[in-house]
């Protein structure tokens, strides 16, 4: 209830404060960590039956507002999308140009100020959207892994972890990590370069971790995902590091 009376309180702008009779149309809203600021993609609808560009605009508690430089003309071949704030006060935000098939992210300040970057870091799994809107999708497949996880509940006699490390161990058949979750609990994750080979398949293959675990209990579902390692191009614009997990 706090969140839909904080917008109500920022975003009914009245229509003599934007300078137009048209409606203010209010499409994806983000509010900062704050609280103090909120940022939205705006659009005028003036009753006519063209699109109108949006705009993103960031507004404050005390009704201020400013429009934030985009890297070309607000337009069809011009969008603004998907807003997002880090923890550190700053706006992230997609821009995309269709007809050249091009996107990037830029970074401006709570004041609409441009935040320069070194690095953009894509940890966001295997449909990493970092990824597509840096406009490296085209990257080429260097390898391929399964991967597989499960947690064990284990028995007094094995409690606590027989290691507070996290453990990893080889097999012919692939990778084995041993991760101490809680007094009683492990995850252990597996993953192979092996088709058909599944999680009891790589256990199998590692006697000595598949003695340990004689008589832990498998708790929860078993969770499975595919890993790839990818050559991508880089340009001189940022040094995108896009990771899969």
């Amino acid at each position: 209830m706090h969140t839909k009376l904080l917008l109500a309180g920022l975003l009914a702008v009245p229509v003599a404060a934007l300078g137009s009779p048209a409606l203010h149309d209010f499409e994806t809203v983000a509010i900062s960590p704050d609280g103090r600021h909120v940022a939205a993609i705006e659009t005028l609808d003036d009753g006519s039956d063209s699109d109108m560009p949006a705009s993103l605009m960031i507004r404050d508690m005390k009704g201020g507002a400013v429009a934030v430089p985009l890297p070309c003309t607000a337009g069809p071949d011009c969008k603004v999308d998907s807003p997002a704030w880090s923890t550190d006060g700053r706006l992230a935000f997609l821009v995309s140009r269709p007809q050249e098939g091009a996107a990037e992210i830029d970074t401006v300040d709570a004041e609409g100020h441009a935040v320069r970057r070194r690095y953009l870091i894509g940890a966001d799994g295997q449909a990493s959207l970092v990824r597509r809107w840096a406009g490296l999708e085209a990257g080429s497949l260097r390898s391929q892994r399964l991967g597989f996880r499960r947690h064990y509940r284990l028995q007094p006699h094995q409690s606590p972890p027989w290691s507070s490390q996290v453990e990893v161990h080889w097999g012919n058949l692939g990778q084995a990590y041993v991760t101490p979750v809680a007094e009683d609990e492990i995850c252990v994750a597996a993953i192979t370069r092996h088709t058909g080979v599944h999680f009891d398949g790589i256990l199998d293959d590692i006697p000595y971790l598949k003695h340990a675990l004689q008589g832990a209990e498998s708790i929860g579902r078993d969770r499975g995902a595919v890993t790839t390692i990818s050559a991508v191009p880089l340009d001189d614009k940022a040094a995108t590091l896009a990771a899969t997990f």
